[in-house]
């Protein structure tokens, strides 16, 4: 299988599975943040959030990113935690506000309420 799905544990595609186990490990983090396809589809996020033309501010775009991610709206830990976030990559990024917006969508998309089914 591709390797990030054997991190996962997913099973492989010769058997049919009624039930995968739950796991979690610091390697799917790290193949979350790492691997070109979960990074592309930061990118796409981030890109989504951008363009709506109805996200008129930078709180409406974080949360409708986190809403994306989640399905659920931010709290208001989760929303400052995710401000600063986007300011510290803003300030490192040198103004390339594509590069900050996809490291917060990265980081949504990390999020244990965006990987494990509830």
């Amino acid at each position: 299988p591709y390797p990030s799905l054997a991190l996962f544990d997913a099973p492989s595609r010769e058997l049919c599975t009624a039930r995968r186990l739950r796991t979690n490990t610091p390697l799917q983090a790290l193949v979350t943040l790492n691997d070109p396809v979960y990074v592309e589809a930061a990118q796409a996020l981030a890109r989504r959030a951008l363009e709506e033309r109805a996200l008129a501010d930078d709180d409406a775009r974080l949360a409708r990113i986190f809403e994306l991610a989640t399905a659920e709206p931010p709290r208001e830990a989760e929303r400052a935690v995710l401000r600063e976030l986007l300011a510290r990559r803003r300030r490192s990024s040198g103004g390339d506000e594509s590069a900050a917006w996809t490291s917060v969508a990265a980081v949504a998309l990390n999020l244990e309420a965006a990987l494990v089914k509830r």
